[in-house]
C-alpha cells in the first residue's frame, strides 16, 4: 500500500456505495413466555434484504432468563428469508452463534438453530430457537417497512 494512500470509505457517498441488495424490512420485535415468569424473554431484531432472486435476513437475538442467578444469550444469524404469496407468511431459517453468559460460570460460545415466522401485516409472528424457547409469540416494538416489501 502507497503512503498517504488509505484503503477505508472516505465519504457518504462510500457508504452508501456498500450497500448490496434492497431493504425490505428493519424490525425489532419482543418475545416472552406467557407461562413463566421466568423467561424465556427477549428481542429479535432483523433486515430482511432483497438479494437478486433470494430474501435474506440478518440480525440478533437476545434471550433472557432469570432461573438461578439469570442468563444471557446474545446470537447473531444470517439465513434465508421465504415469503408464501399464497398466505402472506415470511419465514426466516438460519443459524445463530453466539455467546452465553450465565453467573457464576464464564461466557462461553453457543450455536443454535433459529426459525421465526411474521404475519403478513410483520407486526406479529413466532420464534422457535433450538435449545432455548418454542413458538413463542413475537410483538414489533418498531417497523420500518419499505415501500417495496412483499404483502
Amino acid at each position: 500500500m502507497e503512503k498517504g494512500t488509505l484503503n477505508a470509505v472516505q465519504s457518504h457517498d462510500d457508504v452508501v456505495s456498500l450497500a448490496a441488495g434492497e431493504l425490505l424490512l428493519q424490525g425489532k420485535y419482543s418475545f416472552y413466555n406467557p407461562e413463566s415468569i421466568n423467561g424465556p424473554f427477549g428481542g429479535l431484531e432483523v433486515a430482511l434484504v432483497d438479494e437478486a432472486a433470494d430474501h435474506e435476513a440478518y440480525g440478533s437475538v437476545t434471550i433472557h432468563t432469570l432461573f438461578g442467578l439469570g442468563s444471557e444469550t446474545k446470537l447473531q444469524y444470517s439465513g434465508k428469508a421465504t415469503f408464501d404469496g399464497s398466505t402472506g407468511y415470511t419465514t426466516v431459517r438460519a443459524m445463530g452463534r453466539g455467546i452465553l453468559m450465565a453467573f457464576p460460570d464464564p461466557p462461553r460460545p453457543v450455536a443454535a438453530e433459529i426459525e421465526f415466522t411474521l404475519a403478513p401485516t410483520r407486526d406479529s409472528g413466532t420464534i422457535t430457537v433450538q435449545g432455548f424457547l418454542q413458538a413463542l409469540p413475537l410483538a414489533a416494538t418498531s417497523l420500518h417497512p419499505s415501500d417495496s416489501a412483499p404483502s
